[in-house]
């Protein structure tokens, strides 16, 4: 949906953003080839790809245990690392990270030692493919890290690209809607029965509420008159669908608190004529591909018959510059 010139003023500020190109374009590293790809070259025979160095690291290249060709291979202590020199990762930006790996322990993935990109990656026998979308919040190289002594590990397929904000999720040129000072803004929506469907960015320890349907507005702190559905999340980390009524709630559905992460999320929401409803959602935990229930103890479907028409769809943002939202997609089921 085309936000700009739909926004009806409430109680926040707002301004509606463009997601911006990407700096670089196509493969960072050298020596690199990504899934599917080997492209391991040890031009001096010394048990290094080239464009790699290493420390405390004893270094081979390894064919076979379900590697297509060329693996590095190395066998560390505590603290051993393997780094790619040849791109700087840039605070700020969006990247994908992707390899092939088998090691005896828990392998660490940083930028430099200072952001922690992949935690623990667990051991494991049989060569299994890992793909992560993450922020670069500190500007340094790509560094592979042991985390126990006597550790051998084996990497191959490589891929580090920059990607979008909001990747896969959104893509440049995008429009995010984001509150700049906390309150609410809407936009007009008379569908009480049908499917609702946005992208939304969520930080840990913060609040947002999307009301998707409206029927009777209420006041700042979504307390008062207000009537209506909504998709709550607390600064506990859970995910809730709301009946508001009047200054009270129930919880149609909520997720196990602790359930969101900071990043980017899909949800979609559906409700049928009878007034069931049955939220799915997308994110890097549950996957970008296919849309997943959203687990949830019980109500998922869960029905509520209150609220049988619309007037609003409302965003409320608790913190500046935290709360964003995008691609909001609404289809009427008109009520028989």
């Amino acid at each position: 949906m085309e936000l700009s010139g739909k926004l009806i003023k409430g109680t926040g500020s707002y301004a509606v953003s463009e997601v911006a190109p990407i700096s670089v374009k196509g493969q960072l590293l050298t020596n690199s080839g990504g899934k599917g790809q080997t492209d391991w070259v040890d031009t001096d025979g010394d048990g290094l790809a080239d464009g790699w160095t290493i420390n405390t690291l004893t270094s081979s290249i390894v064919t076979g245990n379900g590697f297509i060709g060329n693996a590095q291979r190395g066998v560390g202590v505590n603290g051993s690392e393997l780094r790619n020199l040849s791109a700087t990762m840039v605070s700020g930006r969006t990247y994908k990270l992707s390899y092939k790996y088998r090691s005896s322990h828990g392998l660490n993935v940083f930028s430099r030692s200072s952001q922690l990109i992949k935690s623990n990656v667990a051991n494991t026998s049989d060569a299994i493919y890992v793909e992560i979308t993450f922020l670069c919040t500190f500007s340094s190289y790509l560094m592979f890290y042991f985390t126990v002594n006597e550790m051998w590990a084996e990497i191959d397929e490589v891929s580090l690209e920059e990607v979008p904000k909001g990747y896969p999720l959104l893509d440049q040129g995008d429009k995010v809607l984001q509150c700049t000072s906390p309150g609410t803004v809407s936009i007009l929506s008379d569908v009480a029965y049908g499917t609702w469907e946005w992208d939304f960015y969520y930080t840990i320890n913060t609040t947002i509420s999307m009301l998707f349907i409206v029927e009777k507005d209420g006041t700042a702190s979504l307390t008062g008159s207000l009537q209506g559905f909504d998709i709550h999340i607390n600064s506990g980390e859970t995910l809730f669908l709301i009946n508001h009524k009047g200054g009270s709630f129930t919880a149609v559905c909520s997720t196990a608190a602790g359930y969101m992460t900071t990043g980017y999320y899909r949800i979609k929401i559906t409700r049928t004529l009878d007034g069931e409803f049955t939220v799915y959602i997308k994110s890097e935990a549950e996957g970008y591909d296919d849309w997943t229930l959203l687990p949830v103890s019980s109500g998922n479907p869960g029905i509520d018959t209150d609220y049988t028409s619309c007037k609003l769809f409302t965003i409320y943002g608790y913190s500046a510059n935290l709360s964003k939202i995008a691609n909001i997609k609404i289809t009427n089921q008109v009520k028989q």
